[in-house]
């Protein structure tokens, strides 16, 4: 019998199986997958609160930053109230922006120092922790860029992130003007009313010259490889322009990118190269080849100026240079370039590193209301006036040997002939007469005391005042020990150049009383005191037969020219000139490893090998300028004919550097001229003219500060961007 088996139960609890596990299996899985969504969603809510965190960070440093901008003060004087303001801004910055004492945010109810996104929508919540103390002794020894914490938290569907940074907020501050940081600088520059300057901060660099320091200019750079040799009379038939090396720069160019590099490619003027108008007129004046009775003035003005010379009418002058409208004026006289193409032709390239900057270096307040000059003048004036004597003739201070003290001395001049005059001076010549201030010429002294005075002095009374031992003295320069000056000393040529101008005018029968084009000419001379010589307020010059040796040592506040001619001088020293400064065939030396320091609202010319200087000295070894040298207009130097050191610095509205590399050498004495000049191509021959920076101007600077109480505390603030030094 058989028996007939059935598979179908089996197939039934199989296929039941692995529904089962089917079942189990996609169950876990979409679990998984649920449970993957939701982990995904978690990571991404917190890579979304840490970057809402990194948000809140950037716009809490956004807003710090704006308010430290709005509060920064302009560089300048120290006032009792200015710096102490800033430093109660500063403080309520931080407040503004600073964490609750609990240390924790309400995202409910937020506090108004947490810095929160601006939609409205409080994604982020940020403030700042610091250590009071701590900031209250950095800011009270003026540090202003100092410590603080960070505090972020970001927010996203109900997960959060916190930032913790570690940061330094704040500004450098420094109590010297920055120019002194550097080798050669320009600035925006402006006139003696304190009015921006026509002329833009141009840095003109011809020739084989060298730069041993930073270089700083935010204006155009023009460049050359060839020196202009200012060669008088009839050598101007020749090119002035010789050529020689391009420069050399050994650190740092910090430039303004929007500014360009011209390449001079002509150096002859013609249809192709124009010479700029106020150059033309320049010349004009210089060469003597105006006819008219206007052209006269202009030409007087010309001759007490700058004097006369052949200028070379075919060939641009360093005038032309001067007065080029470099961002509007188009020739073929230059090549236009990016200033990032220096490198291409400056020589030993590698030495130079360029580097852009937003930062602009404001020009020194040297005159006019808050200034250097005011300050030093009203605070010696209180000195002499509460604690001092007052002289009304400079001839019985000379006679009489005064040499220490607090001195007023009004409406006259004096003679430092003898001795070194020591304490605090207030010296202001008379209004109606036109002579310096302060001498060290004997002869020059007498001669312009003769031409001035004798109408308005009893003679009987001078010569009795000094008596005939000082008189031969003063006469023969007989006395030659070591002369100078040290304190300070605040010295001015009150007289008024305007109406002496207009009395020059009319008595050389160039200006009448009514005709309106003389007016006008009058009105503009007198509108640009520029052109107007201040009148001397400090001639250091020993004339014939005097000691050339001078030590002047202090603090000095000149309203009026500044001439140093002939003379040795051995300075720690601080001058501050409301005019213009001439220095010819004079040593600049150092004391102390202190520098000379120059701050001047006119031009300074240093005139070794001038085109004005018929007196032209051939010499190899260089003369050493020990000196930093700042103007508000232009500063020039020529290393041509005369071999010239500068150790310290150079900074002004425009500064004009021209040389040549090798030796110079007379080939005839006498007029004219002829040079002959070697090894001029010679990269490996020694530049005619170097300007090397002292690192240390700043602490001369700060020394005569501190020594001098009629120095004025100085400031400058310069935003440092708010740095992260550490975050978790």
């Amino acid at each position: 019998m058989r028996y007939v088996k059935s598979q179908k139960g089996n197939v039934f609890l199989l296929a039941i199986l692995v529904l089962v596990i089917g079942s189990v299996i996609s169950l876990t899985l979409i679990g998984m997958s649920i449970n993957g969504t939701a982990r995904n969603e978690h990571r991404e809510d917190l890579t979304q609160a840490k970057k809402n965190a990194e948000s809140g960070i950037e716009h809490l440093t956004a807003s710090m930053q704006k308010k430290l901008k709005e509060n920064l003060p302009a560089p300048g004087i120290n006032t009792s109230s200015s710096l102490a303001n800033f430093k109660k801004d500063f403080i309520d910055n931080l407040e503004l922006h600073r964490c609750p004492p609990e240390n924790k945010i309400h995202i409910e109810k937020p506090e108004k120092n947490y810095i929160h996104n601006e939609d409205g929508n409080t994604h982020y919540s940020t403030c700042i922790n610091y250590d009071e103390n701590e900031i209250n002794q950095l800011l009270n020894q003026n540090h202003f860029y100092v410590p603080i914490t960070i505090q972020s938290i970001g927010y996203a569907d109900g997960e959060e992130k916190t930032i913790t940074a570690k940061a330094k907020f704040g500004a450098t501050y420094k109590n010297y003007p920055s120019f002194l940081d550097f080798a050669v600088a320009t600035h925006p520059g402006t006139n003696g009313n304190g009015d921006s300057d026509k002329r833009s901060e141009n840095l003109i660099l011809n020739g084989g010259i060298q730069i041993k320091g930073n270089v700083f200019t935010n204006g155009n750079i023009v460049l050359s490889n060839r020196g202009y040799v200012p060669v008088p009379e009839s050598d101007y038939k020749d090119n002035p322009w010789k050529l020689s090396t391009y420069p050399e720069i050994s650190g740092v160019l910090y430039n303004n990118s929007d500014k360009s590099l011209f390449k001079m490619n002509q150096f002859e003027v013609g249809n192709s190269c124009k010479r700029p108008e106020a150059a033309t007129n320049i010349l004009a004046i210089l060469s003597g080849a105006l006819g008219t009775v206007l052209d006269s003035v202009i030409n007087v003005l010309g001759y007490i100026l700058l004097g006369t010379f052949d200028a070379p009418s075919k060939y641009l002058t360093y005038y032309d240079l001067e007065y080029y409208n470099y961002d509007n004026q188009l020739s073929n006289c230059f090549t236009k370039l990016p200033i990032s193409d220096i490198s291409s032709y400056l020589l030993k390239k590698d030495n130079l590193k360029l580097q852009k900057t937003g930062l602009e270096l404001e020009p020194v307040q040297i005159a006019g209301a808050n200034s250097f000059i005011e300050h030093g003048k009203q605070n010696i004036k209180s000195i002499v006036e509460n604690n001092g004597t007052t002289f009304t003739n400079a001839i019985s201070f000379y006679a009489k040997g005064k040499k220490e003290g607090n001195y007023k001395i009004e409406n006259a001049s004096i003679l430092i002939n003898n001795s070194t005059y020591k304490g605090t001076y207030y010296i202001r010549t008379p209004e109606k007469l036109d002579f310096p201030a302060v001498y060290t010429s004997s002869t020059s002294y007498l001669t312009d005391l003769l031409n001035n005075l004798v109408s308005s002095l009893n003679l009987g009374n001078l010569l009795k005042e000094l008596g005939i031992k000082d008189l031969l003295s003063l006469l023969t320069g007989s006395n030659k020990q070591n002369k100078g000056l040290e304190g300070q000393f605040y010295i001015e040529h009150a007289a008024n150049q305007d109406k002496l101008l207009t009395e020059l005018l009319k008595k050389l029968e160039l200006l009448s009383s009514g005709k309106p084009d003389e007016k006008r000419l009058l009105d503009f001379l007198i509108n640009n005191r520029g052109l107007i010589p201040q009148g001397k307020a400090f001639n250091l010059d020993p004339g014939l037969m005097d000691n050339s040796n001078f030590t002047l040592n202090g603090v000095y506040f000149m309203k009026g020219d500044v001439k140093i001619y002939d003379t040795n001088i051995t300075g720690d020293a601080i001058l501050f000139v409301d005019g213009s400064v001439e220095i010819l065939r004079s040593k600049l030396n150092h004391k102390n490893n202190h520098k000379l320091l120059i701050f001047a609202t006119g031009d300074i010319i240093y005139k070794f090998d001038s085109q004005t200087d018929r007196d032209m000295i051939n010499d190899n070894k260089p003369v050493e300028v020990n000196a930093y040298l700042y103007s508000n207009r232009t500063v020039e130097f020529h290393g041509t004919l005369k071999n010239i050191h500068v150790k310290g610095g150079i900074a002004g509205n425009q500064v004009i550097l021209t040389g040549i590399r090798g030796e110079v050498n007379k080939k005839l004495i006498g007029l004219p001229y002829l040079w002959d000049l070697k090894n001029t191509t010679n990269e490996n021959a020694s530049p005619r003219l170097i300007v090397e920076h002292d690192p240390d101007l700043w602490k001369t600077f700060k020394e005569l500060t501190n020594q001098y109480s009629s120095m004025p505390d100085y400031y400058e603030f310069f935003l440092e961007p708010l740095k992260i030094t550490s975050r978790k």
